[in-house]
């Protein structure tokens, strides 16, 4: 046998622990949220939205919807005694998985700045002039 009067007081205290839990995770995504609760005889859901996303949550349990993310980048400094070794990690933990979607666009570029205070002697400019050449690479040059 239930009692009407404990269950609905069960309901009511269920129903506030849902309400906090809703305003502490629209706490966490920002201001400007809008709440709205249902309820039922099993238990209610309460989805929260707010300008930076949207909260859905099922009892205790609160997961935050975020806008697709449609643009990645990345710039990394890579150590040239290691140089292999880096851009080997690159390709298996970044771009594989970035190469692996149907329908990404997947561009990875190589920049190079080397500086030497004395200045590159010329056979060194010659060779790797001609090699930036034969590579196609876009653009290179020496300054002063």
């Amino acid at each position: 046998m239930v009692k009407v009067e404990v269950a609905q007081n069960q309901f009511a205290e269920e129903a506030a622990k849902r309400q906090t839990n809703a305003d502490k995770a629209s706490a966490r995504v920002g201001g400007n949220s809008t709440i709205q609760s249902t309820e039922s005889n099993y238990g209610g859901y309460i989805s929260a939205s707010s300008n930076q996303g949207s909260i859905i949550s099922e009892g205790n349990i609160a997961s935050v919807q975020t806008p697709k993310n449609k643009r990645f980048f990345m710039c990394a400094d890579l150590d040239t005694t290691r140089i292999n070794r880096d851009v080997q990690k690159y390709v298996e933990e970044i771009i594989q998985h970035l190469t692996s979607v149907d329908g990404a666009k997947v561009k990875v570029s190589l920049e190079v700045q080397a500086e030497y205070e004395e200045g590159f002697n010329q056979q060194t400019v010659r060779t790797i002039s001609e090699n930036c050449r034969t590579l196609r690479v876009r653009e290179s040059g020496f300054e002063e």
